[in-house]
């Protein structure tokens, strides 16, 4: 059963919403993840004793830094923190006991990080100008670690199990 909830869980940090976003407009981060029961699932909420005990703390020290946050679940955690000007951070989590932290020195830095399921872990750090990360797990126990120290770095990276 549990199994099976991890798998829904999954299904709800499909590619889309990554597939056409603009970087700049976290409002449809928001509205694509921002709701409290998935359409995608039937419906599907998950039971009350799986939900709370989340937490996120953004610290901003700069210009034009976006960042947004959504968690749904239970003992999810979220750190980002950025200093420079026009940073963007956007990292939505849906599961149990995931962790996702996002550290950004610079200036233009994007990093967008999507997790459910359970127990994965996502750590980003990106000092420099202009860097990009996505990443997207899906599925029970997976972790990645991504720096870029410089300019005009891309990494994407794709997990499920």
């Amino acid at each position: 059963m549990l199994r099976g909830i991890l798998l829904a869980l999954a299904l709800l940090v499909a590619a889309p919403a990554f597939a056409d976003h603009d970087g700049r407009d976290l409002e449809r981060f928001e509205r694509d993840l921002g709701n409290d029961h998935f359409p995608e699932l039937g419906g599907f909420r998950l039971p009350s004793g799986f939900m709370g005990h989340n937490v996120a703390t953004i610290t901003q020290d700069g210009n034009n830094n976006n960042a947004v946050a959504f968690q749904h679940g239970g003992y999810n955690r979220i750190v980002a923190s950025q200093t420079g000007s026009d940073n963007v951070a956007a990292i939505a989590q849906v599961g149990f006991h995931n962790y996702a932290s996002v550290t950004q020195n610079g200036v233009g830095n994007e990093a967008y990080v999507q997790q459910a399921g359970a127990f994965n872990s996502a750590q980003v750090t990106q000092n420099g100008l202009n860097n990009y990360v996505q990443i997207q797990q899906m599925g029970i126990g997976m972790k990645v670690q991504v720096t870029q120290n410089g300019s005009n770095q891309v990494a994407r990276i794709f997990q499920r199990n």
